[in-house]
């Protein structure tokens, strides 16, 4: 059953939202403001900031140790690379079946939930965003422009190669799968 905002169009300042067969909950227009309800099993993190002395700004993953946010201005460098390991600038995580992925300087990266492990899922010219694991963990669901648009594609969390789900010229955002 489609699922929508309580708001009746895109100019009235809410996103209108859809579901795709097979469960997966699409955003249309002003949709960074929507957030997925959490789940016991798919949970959508949010890194909150736990320090914000005359050191850098420092944000943790629940159950794991809290890390320095540096700044992204090197579309070279490898999340945990700088002398405080951990994640740096991980937008849009998402943390389910014991694992963990998020968008890192355009491409999506996966990894154990406490961090550890973190290998990289997508590797295109493209901005891959918005991750979220399937409620299986099988999938993860994106958004990318790689195609022009954004739009919805799915690539195994072993990797290979993504598959696009959606093709009309509006573009969509994955907001989370449904039950």
């Amino acid at each position: 059953m489609p699922v929508f905002s309580p708001a009746p169009s895109l100019r009235s300042g809410a996103a209108a939202l859809r579901t795709l067969a097979g469960g997966l909950l699409l955003g249309f227009g002003f949709v960074s403001a929507m957030d997925a309800a959490p789940t016991a099993e798919g949970a959508a993190w949010v890194l909150p900031v736990v320090s914000t002395g005359a050191d850098a700004p420092r944000a943790g993953i629940p159950g794991a140790p809290a890390s320095a946010l540096a700044p992204a201005d090197d579309a070279a460098a490898t999340p945990g690379a700088a002398a405080d390991p951990g994640i740096r600038f991980a937008r849009w995580p998402h943390v389910s079946h014991g694992r963990l992925v998020f968008a890192y300087h355009g491409d999506l990266w996966i990894g154990n939930a406490d961090g550890s492990e973190l290998r990289r899922l997508t590797s295109h010219v493209g901005t891959d965003q918005r991750p979220r694991f399937s409620p299986d963990g099988t999938l993860v669901a994106f958004t990318s422009n790689r195609a022009g648009t954004n739009h919805v594609w799915v690539v195994p969390v072993e990797g290979g190669d993504p598959r696009q789900l959606t093709f009309h010229p509006a573009g969509d955002n994955v907001q989370y799968w449904t039950p």
